[in-house]
């Protein structure tokens, strides 16, 4: 994979992790196989694919998208630093007023980046199940 395309699918995964987590509860649980623990995956491929963008590509992001990411980040920190296990139930997603923000600021980043926010395409095919 030469170069462009590395930074395209980067760029097209970091936009279809900020896709997921502005959806509703119940196209984000859709997007993902019953095997893993969903909030969590939707918040782990967030900080994969916006570490891998910022990381490599930080001097092509306007001020605006920057902070969005950045925003996006230190409010997915909160439950932890306050212990809020709640928000990390898969029933959270329905109910909890994090993930009600974090879809907010989701779709702020989106705007940021002049993204459409729609359903993006699952990759519950990158899950396996583990063995017992």
């Amino acid at each position: 994979m030469d170069e462009r395309e590395r930074k395209r699918w980067i760029t097209e995964r970091l936009k279809h992790s900020l896709q997921a987590l502005a959806l509703p509860a119940r196209d984000q649980v859709r997007l993902l196989p019953d095997l893993v623990v969903k909030t969590d995956e939707l918040l782990l491929e967030f900080d994969h694919w916006r570490d891998c963008a910022v990381g490599n590509y930080h001097g092509e992001m306007t001020a605006a998208q920057l902070e969005s990411l950045a925003v996006l980040d230190a409010h997915i920190a909160l439950p932890s630093s306050v212990a809020d296990r709640a928000a990390w139930d898969e029933s959270s997603l329905y109910s909890h007023l994090f993930w009600e923000e974090l879809r907010g600021l989701a779709i702020r980043a989106l705007n940021a980046f002049d993204w459409p926010q729609e359903i993006p395409p699952s990759y519950s095919h990158e899950y396996l199940r583990g063995k017992r």
